[in-house]
């Protein structure tokens, strides 16, 4: 009886051991996991109490953000398959994302799945910033496989429209917007705030469905020209055939000067042309849409598809007209000091036999110093317009600011550009003249008009256009449109 008393015993100390033990291990593992946790967090918000971050890649990308990180004094570190010993900024990939909260992953598309098979338990609950682009434009959206390879991450897409060089290269003027678009709003506040420090202007674009518009960004190669080139080449198409009529028809075997002149002299009449007829276009662009305000009377409709991307590529038009511009100017130099535009200087005849002179061209008359001044302030003026443009520049405009450079004194350029080809073809338009208002030539197989004459047609149509808009009281309706004072859907 004893025996069983004291095997009870035995047996309930015994139990009472166990235990005693297990909550023993169980108290040590709970201070262990709080110990290393608290570890964690002070990792984590070293400098500051701001979270720490990894980045993982050190490839040219990894670098250059990391001298961002540096150069703002942010606690970071790198992860790396190759980690220096000792180091504490360089270590291995397990241990970057373990100590830290915000992993931004540097790496191939081709490594994220390796990546996150390899790392999955490590970076549950972490801050996954993808900063990787489409391949393809055919290709789904990485940040959303990503977002599929790690269901217990947070991933957020950021950082991919900016290249490793303007990270690296920080020069004033700098322009480092980034979009950044995930599912967590406080994390992409908190991601926002670091990425401020390091000098990058996160704009936010919503959830991270939103990341394939983001992806494709990249692949985009002058989206706004394609529509401002196609206007250009469907204006130079009638001037060159206009030309080769010209020269290859009508003036066949009758005008060697003129043949001998196709490279540089027939090439800047080229080119000035379609100079003065782009200029033309992007203001005629606000006539077409001013008129259509006026035939709607309001302004809350849509542009037809044809006029909303003809308003849309008018700074790309503008720019193409920049360049034409100079390019003309620069040749018109050449051929004045060549001695190739006699006609625009002063002609002196010397009788030497009977019915027989000296032509002696001497000093620019003032119709051809008229018409270099007008020339000179067009291309003043769209070299202010072009400027004006730049981002970073109209960013410190106001909108009136803007718009009177735009708008104003761009009708002012088309006016001057105007009153250029007037006098560029003065000896046709004055009756006095040896030519006498002789617009159209005869030749041996037709006739045709001069080539001055058709050149000033399209701008003089755009300006009685503009000018018909300005009369006082149908711009005074036209602006009441455009405040939303007057709206046709509103019937009283």
């Amino acid at each position: 009886m004893s025996y069983v008393n004291i095997g009870v015993d035995v047996e309930q100390e015994e139990t009472q051991f166990h235990n005693c033990l297990e909550l023993h291990k169980t108290n040590d593992s709970e201070s262990y996991e709080n110990e290393n946790e608290n570890n964690d967090e002070e990792i984590k918000t070293e400098n500051n109490g701001k979270p720490r971050v990894a980045i993982i890649g050190n490839g040219n990308f990894g670098k250059a953000l990391a001298t961002l990180f540096q150069n703002a004094s942010l606690d970071y570190c790198i992860g790396s398959r190759s980690p220096i010993a000792g180091s504490s900024v360089v270590v291995s990939v397990k241990q970057a994302i373990i100590n830290s909260e915000i992993i931004f992953l540097c790496l191939p598309v081709y490594a994220h799945a390796k990546f996150s098979v390899e790392h999955s338990k490590v970076l549950e609950k972490k801050v996954v910033v993808d900063v990787s682009n489409l391949e393809s434009s055919s290709d789904d959206c990485n940040a959303l496989k990503l977002q599929k390879l790690l269901p217990k991450s947070y991933v957020v897409k950021a950082l991919n429209t900016i290249s490793a060089y303007s990270m690296e290269n920080d020069f004033y003027g700098c322009i480092r917007d980034t979009y950044i678009c995930g599912n967590n709003n406080l994390i992409k506040d908190k991601l926002c705030s670091i990425l401020r420090e390091i000098g990058v202007n996160p704009i936010d674009k919503g959830s991270l469905n939103s990341a394939i518009l983001i992806e494709r960004l990249s692949l985009q190669l002058f989206p706004n020209w394609y529509y401002a080139l196609f206007i250009t080449l469907l204006t130079l198409i009638p001037i060159l055939l206009y030309v080769y009529l010209r020269l290859f028809w009508f003036e066949k075997g009758h005008n060697k000067d003129e043949m001998d002149g196709i490279p540089l002299y027939q090439a800047n009449i080229v080119i000035s042309w379609l100079t003065s007829t782009l200029i033309a276009v992007i203001y005629l662009a606000n006539a077409v849409a001013g008129f259509f305000q006026l035939y709607k009377r309001t302004k809350y409709f849509s542009f037809p598809p044809w006029l909303d991307k003809w308003m849309k590529c008018r700074k790309q038009l503008g720019l193409i007209s920049l360049l034409l511009g100079g390019v003309h100017g620069c040749i018109s130099c050449l051929l004045i000091g060549s001695g190739d535009l006699k006609y625009l200087l002063n002609t002196i005849y010397i009788p030497v036999f009977k019915h027989s002179f000296i032509k002696i061209y001497q000093g620019m008359n003032w119709v051809a110093q008229l018409s270099m001044l007008f020339g000179v302030f067009a291309f003043a003026i769209m070299s202010v317009m072009g400027i004006t443009s730049i981002s970073s520049v109209s960013a410190q405009m106001s909108w009136r600011e803007w718009r009177f450079i735009q708008s104003h004194l761009g009708f002012l350029c088309l006016v001057l550009t105007f009153g250029h080809i007037i006098c560029q073809g003065y000896k046709f338009w004055n009756p006095n003249y040896i030519y006498g208002w002789r617009l159209w030539k005869t030749s041996a197989n037709g006739v045709y008009p001069y080539p001055i004459f058709v050149m000033g047609i399209f701008p003089l149509v755009v300006i009685i256009l503009k000018l018909v808009l300005m009369i006082p009281f149908i711009a005074r309706y036209l602006e009441k449109i455009r405040n939303g004072r007057i709206d046709a859907r509103i019937r009283k």
